[in-house]
């Protein structure tokens, strides 16, 4: 009897798992596409130029307060500075590149299977688009692409970045040149796709009249729809698939579709809901009018928090989203190339 119950709860959790965990018609957008049905003509080859995936492994805030003398009197108080810094614990890079190494050769297999050459990077190298950029083997991870993230390349999956920082940041272009690519290429469609998974909320707050500072978080495992931005460069795009194919006028292609996640979408079951809160309260010294220089003790709090996750639930969640988000794409690619 116990082992039924025990059967039955395992079932009920999955259950649950699995429908927080379904991507519907309200949670992707093709906005933004034009001339898709042109797809239709164009050749029966693909060239990738990027897919990657971010996988949110860290993060950290802080809050200050200002101190100095206090009103009505000899007062003065310190400063403040909170610094909370969370990671993820339970999996690792091995994990963020099994996810994304399975779901590149799901989708790569598909559009084999479909009739599609995949252009190599030999051919693509070859561009006068890719004349001063560097190709990059797959199978990697990239510590600086974003903050606090690690983004993945598929295994097999060699790919060019215009630049790279001294810390190793890859950088693009500002504005999407791949109908230019794609024009180069004899109008093979040209795929970017890319996956986020951030896994916390963070917020700050402070006073400096009361000498407080706290920073607050609590954990959000989602599928994301935010990019990150550093000025005008892209650092990571959204959860999206896109398809481009052909010059045409300006900047434009022939066909453009984007499929992507518009609204974010909850990951239950992966990690607890877990709550963190640091405050810092600044020391106060009462020192006589007349002193001229005051030397106040400052006090800086940096604590470090783990987020413990289930690692099964966690690579079983990531990779039925971008497996679900890839073939949604697939299925409107197709549908629109008149497959």
């Amino acid at each position: 009897m116990k082992r039924t119950l025990l059967t039955l709860a395992l079932v009920l959790i999955v259950a649950t798992l699995a429908r927080a965990q379904e991507i519907t018609d309200k949670q992707f957008t093709t906005k933004g596409s034009y001339g898709e049905k042109k797809l239709s003509k164009a050749p029966r080859r693909v060239y990738i130029a990027s897919f990657k995936t971010f996988f949110h492994v860290i993060a950290s805030a802080t809050a200050q307060s200002t101190g100095g003398r206090q009103m009505g009197g000899g007062s003065y108080k310190g400063d403040t500075k909170t610094t909370m810094t969370v990671a993820v614990d339970g999996v690792d890079v091995n994990d963020f590149q099994a996810i994304t190494d399975q779901v590149y050769k799901r989708f790569v297999d598909d559009l084999v299977a479909r009739g599609f050459e995949i252009v190599s990077d030999e051919e693509a190298a070859k561009t006068e688009y890719y004349a001063d950029w560097t190709l990059k083997e797959g199978g990697s991870v990239n510590y600086a692409n974003v903050p606090g993230y690690v983004s993945v390349a598929p295994s097999g999956h060699n790919y060019f970045v215009r630049k790279e920082s001294k810390k190793g940041r890859e950088k693009g272009t500002f504005i999407d040149t791949t109908p230019k690519l794609s024009g180069e290429l004899g109008d093979a469609i040209v795929v970017e796709a890319s996956f986020s998974f951030p896994f916390i909320e963070m917020n700050t707050s402070s006073s400096s009249f009361v000498g407080i500072s706290s920073v607050k978080a609590k954990t959000e495992f989602k599928m994301a729809t935010a990019f990150g931005q550093d000025g005008m460069a892209v650092l990571m795009e959204p959860n999206q698939i896109k398809f481009v194919s052909g010059k045409g006028p300006g900047a434009t292609a022939d066909a453009y579709m984007l499929v992507n996640v518009d609204k974010e979408i909850p990951i239950e079951g992966v990690f607890k809901d877990e709550k963190f809160k640091e405050r810092t309260v600044a020391s106060t010294t009462r020192v006589p009018d007349y002193y001229g220089i005051v030397f106040v003790e400052n006090k800086t709090d940096q604590v470090t928090h783990q987020a413990t996750c289930d690692p099964s639930a966690y690579r079983a969640a990531t990779s039925k989203l971008m497996n679900q988000l890839v073939d949604i794409g697939l299925e409107q690619f197709y549908a629109n190339a008149g497959l």
